[in-house]
């Protein structure tokens, strides 16, 4: 028996379900039941049984995860006692992410996490999706946070899953226009996708091909414009020069929309699902790791509360 296999049982019990228990500790549910039905085995015991509801301990099972509770109420005892000395969590985190949505959710995480965790080294990079796996299969990042459309998630999942990955889907957004405030397309009564395709587009180098803007915004023989930095995607976005399609999220806390500068637009009879997660090795999660997604997770939740729905215009 090992103390491992006691968390995993205490965790089952809290969530009442594999699958809830199973995320919240970061490993895959067969990997999860595997680690119970071997501890089961092990005492000779059931400890869970199946009912309409989730799982249920049994008589006895309901016994040992008190016996658990008391072990890792001593457990914690002694992680807060060396928390509050002078050896605190420390180590490396990498963190890379799409430039697309490197905004205000991931600053506000990481501000909170440096917050908590002072003496954890922080590398912090912008990437494509690419890349971001490259960098993830042979361990250069740790955690690499990334968009995926819908036609191209389940492929992705698929692939990942054999190469060892675990992604984790955080928010499903859409896309919503960018445009000056002045903009003669922010002063129509309805905005639809064909009406983007007289005027200069901008979008991020490398997150968004060729083939996304033809097949599945619509948009042909368009002018677009590559950039590799946000701050000057929305300087060209504020002065009328072009317009943008991003995520809605983009909008939340931007001092360009905020300022009136730019003005985010939903676009009529067009709802393209963009999915927000994050991916790391199922291997190579380390605690610095496992407190920043922790950390990231309630910053989402939190922030997501805060991001208004946009008028039809």
């Amino acid at each position: 028996m090992r103390l491992k296999q006691l968390q995993y049982i205490l965790e089952v019990s809290k969530q009442k379900s594999i699958t809830k228990a199973a995320k919240q500790l970061f490993i895959s549910q067969p990997s999860l039941s595997s680690a119970i039905s071997n501890l089961e085995q092990e005492l000779n015991i059931k400890i869970f049984i199946r009912t309409h509801d989730g799982v249920e301990p049994t008589e006895i099972g309901r016994f040992l995860i008190e016996k658990a509770s008391r072990i890792f109420q001593e457990v914690e005892e002694i992680n807060n006692m060396c928390a509050n000395s002078s050896v605190c969590l420390n180590g490396n985190l990498t963190v890379s992410t799409l430039p697309a949505i490197s905004n205000h959710i991931l600053l506000e995480t990481l501000s909170i996490f440096k917050e908590k965790h002072p003496q954890v080294n922080i590398s912090f990079n912008e990437d494509d999706t690419s890349n971001i796996m490259r960098e993830i299969k042979v361990g250069n990042i740790d955690i690499g946070i990334l968009a995926l459309w819908d036609y191209e998630k389940e492929a992705f999942l698929f692939n990942q899953c054999k190469n060892n990955i675990h992604y984790e889907e955080l928010f499903i957004d859409n896309f919503c226009l960018f445009t000056a405030t002045d903009h003669i397309l922010s002063q129509k009564q309805q905005v639809h996708i064909e009406d983007i395709q007289n005027y200069p587009l901008v979008v991020f180098k490398n997150n968004i091909s060729d083939k996304d803007i033809e097949v599945f915004m619509k948009l042909k023989d368009i002018n677009v414009m590559r950039f590799n930095d946000r701050e000057s995607m929305k300087k060209v976005i504020a002065r009328g020069n072009a317009v943008a399609l991003l995520p809605r999220v983009m909008s939340l806390n931007d001092i360009y929309v905020q300022s009136g500068k730019i003005r985010p637009l939903t676009i009529s009879h067009f709802k393209t699902n963009i999915h927000i997660g994050f991916v790391y090795r199922k291997d190579y999660l380390q605690i610095a790791q496992k407190k920043f997604i922790l950390t990231l997770r309630d910053t989402v939740n939190t922030l997501l509360k805060d991001l208004p729905q946009l008028p039809a215009n």
